[in-house]
């Protein structure tokens, strides 16, 4: 790139006149890439530049956005809920998201208990089980004898049965009601 800048060259011709001419090359060859760098410096900083303008215009969409969402899901939770509260809509803004759960069917038959069950059944209303704790509950089972284990493990499969004709009857009459 040759030297076009004047101040440049009125530097260049402003040098001593005890340097020989290697000097004034290399000291040519010098300013000539501190000038290569500059530009490139000054290309990335307005690369960065208009970077940041459109973090800035991104930021001020989502921003906006937010706030009509917000103000929209305000005046629609505010026609929703009665004067008598006012933190009423701040607070179904809050929980908003948060999963309902759904109703069971009062008319449902009861899930089949497992054979753990039906042992902490039995320890917890004996005399002796009113201060046992779960950890506890859990070591005890584990340390049952395979002929206490079995007693319980009919009971389950017993339940499961019970359970099983209830939930069919449940449904039949279900979907009986659902084809009316």
């Amino acid at each position: 790139m040759p030297l076009s800048n004047p101040r440049v060259l009125q530097s260049v011709s402003n040098l001593p006149a005890s340097l020989d001419r290697n000097n004034v090359s290399a000291l040519k060859a010098k300013l000539e890439k501190s000038e290569t760098e500059n530009e490139n410096l000054l290309r990335n900083l307005a690369s960065i530049t208009k970077a940041l303008e459109d973090l800035k215009v991104v930021k001020e969409k989502v921003i906006t956005t937010k706030t009509t969402m917000v103000a929209t899901k305000t005046a629609a939770t505010a026609l929703t809920t009665t004067a008598t509260s006012d933190r009423a809509p701040l607070r179904s803004l809050r929980f908003e998201n948060i999963k309902r759960k759904t109703k069971n069917n009062p008319d449902a038959p009861k899930p089949a208990m497992s054979a753990y069950r039906f042992f902490c059944r039995d320890v917890l209303s004996s005399d002796s089980g009113a201060d046992v704790r779960s950890d506890e509950l859990r070591r005890m089972w584990k340390e049952c004898t395979n002929e206490l284990a079995l007693k319980y493990i009919e009971m389950s499969n017993e339940d499961k049965k019970r359970f099983e004709l209830e939930n069919y009857a449940f449904m039949s009459r279900r979907t009986e009601n659902v084809n009316c």
